[in-house]
């Protein structure tokens, strides 16, 4: 289980912003923001993401690069921190992620999210949050040698890119399709970035625990966020613009002449 974030701009995201995520996800991921079916027992902070962070961003060529570590977001070393936010200020995309294991999956430097792998659709940065279950029924024909971890999410990356690759007219299919036949009983919340063209998918596939595993997601005029939760700090963001996304659906960003495109389906 985890806690993720995606912001893109149809221009540089800025110093505030980055700051201003990364601070609500330092309070995310110690558990201290929202009442959920995973801390109603013990309250705020039994329920804490502390085996690792990292996140992902553009540089000014316009490839996808990304800082992992295995400290806790809030124990990360400030320089560290201050020097991955500098670089991602200047970007139109930032993606975050807070990692608690799953059961079973080990914990490291490789298993921390975001991914950035090589595709036969470019560089793609992925994080995952949930677990799917029976991973190793995924059908990963084009992708089976790939594999460089034990982890699901990794998996789950490149199944969605193999079903991407053979629908490239209808991307929102494929995905939609992508996610009705994993395995039963998954949990499947994901973002998923492509370099070029820039484009990002945020979805959701769940079947228990909606508190903890709705997204949530704000479109302002220059800036598009989603999030494992509502992030209340973002100036750029009014808070009544907060909505959930739907269970199953999928929201697509992207960049055309400039300017910032969304759609939902």
């Amino acid at each position: 289980m985890c806690r993720m974030v995606v912001a893109v701009s149809d221009k540089r995201l800025s110093k505030t912003t980055i700051e201003e995520i990364v601070e609500a996800m330092k309070r995310s991921a110690q558990d201290q923001t929202t009442d959920h079916e995973m801390n109603e027992e013990k309250g705020r902070g039994s329920f804490r993401h502390d085996d690792g962070w990292g996140c992902a961003w553009l540089n000014s060529f316009g490839h996808i690069r990304g800082y992992r570590s295995v400290k806790p977001l809030h124990e990360e070393d400030p320089d560290d921190l201050g020097r991955v936010m500098e670089l991602a200020a200047d970007s139109p995309f930032f993606m975050l992620h807070v990692r608690k294991a799953s059961p079973n999956i080990p914990k490291g430097s490789e298993y921390v999210h975001p991914f950035v792998r090589s595709t036969r659709m470019g560089i793609v940065s992925f994080c995952h949050n949930g677990t799917i279950q029976n991973v190793e029924t995924l059908g990963l024909i084009e992708y089976a040698e790939e594999v460089m971890t034990k982890s699901d999410s990794e998996r789950f990356l490149y199944y969605l890119m193999g079903r991407l690759e053979r629908d490239r007219d209808d991307d929102l299919r494929a995905l939609k399709t992508a996610l009705n036949e994993i395995p039963a009983g998954s949990t499947a919340n994901y973002i998923l970035a492509l370099e070029n063209p820039f484009q990002a998918y945020v979805s959701t596939n769940f079947s228990r625990t909606p508190k903890y595993l709705t997204m949530q997601y704000a479109i302002g005029e220059d800036l598009i966020v989603a999030a494992s939760e509502v992030l209340p700090n973002i100036s750029r963001l009014e808070a009544d613009m907060w909505k959930p996304l739907e269970n199953h659906e999928i929201l697509k960003m992207w960049k055309e002449n400039g300017t910032l495109r969304w759609v939902k389906a």
